[in-house]
């Protein structure tokens, strides 16, 4: 038996862009980034891959990542995350489900896979070939282009963490970015800038954005938060 857990959902807004912010997925206490970076790379040696859909997967999704604690479904305009874990009977599956929903982006938006690995996936689903996917590529990253006008979004692995850029051309407005979280129980900014989501299966933590500048070649730091719209 499975028991499905959907809760309320906030909203955040982006105030400038911001690049380099990581996607957790994993459920803990506190976070330190040094720390949590150590613990996934020791939870696994292998590198985050994306794969693509071939129709092995629901048609919404365009990726899957799957990770050590949880599996990663790109869709045009959201990321489903999808953890599990053993109910208080041994035969009880618990299924956490949220979804970080990119609001009012690009409904046509178009996934490309970038860096192609040498290893494929097969998907041999029943007794029937036409359910058969074979030699399904995977990439080490995975780019939309004007997600928002004039502004492209990158999934990407580092460090065994799944993390996401947001790229602003010139002129671009950053202040439309809008991220609304679904199932979960609560969200806040820390002290320290990051954003905790309270789960009923513990908290998730996106790290403060790093948001910088690249002019001729040297990166230049600028300033810059999360605010919460509710």
């Amino acid at each position: 038996m499975e028991s499905v857990l959907f809760r309320r959902s906030l909203v955040i807004g982006i105030l400038i862009l911001f690049v380099g912010a990581s996607i957790l997925p994993s459920i803990g206490g506190s976070y330190k980034e040094t720390d949590n970076e150590t613990n996934i790379k020791e939870k696994s040696s292998i590198p985050l891959f994306f794969t693509k859909n071939k129709g092995q997967f629901p048609e919404e999704v365009l990726f899957q990542i799957q990770t050590s604690s949880a599996t990663v479904y790109l869709c045009k305009d959201e990321i489903v995350t999808v953890f599990k874990r053993q109910g208080v009977d041994e035969s009880e599956v618990e299924i956490l489900s949220t979804v970080t929903k990119l609001v009012d982006a690009n409904e046509n938006v178009i996934a490309q896979g970038e860096g192609i690995l040498p290893h494929h996936n097969n998907y041999f689903i029943g007794n029937n070939p036409d359910k058969w996917y074979t030699e399904v590529p995977n990439y080490k990253a995975v780019y939309y282009n004007n997600i928002y006008p004039g502004i492209d979004l990158k999934f990407y692995s580092a460090i065994n963490s799944l993390k996401y850029d947001f790229i602003v051309s010139p002129g671009a407005d950053p202040s439309i970015i809008q991220i609304q979280y679904k199932g979960i129980e609560n969200l806040f900014l820390t002290p320290t800038g990051d954003i905790q989501i309270d789960t009923n299966f513990g908290s998730i933590y996106e790290k403060k954005p790093f948001i910088f500048q690249e002019i001729n070649g040297i990166k230049k730091e600028i300033i810059g938060q999360y605010k919460i719209i509710e």
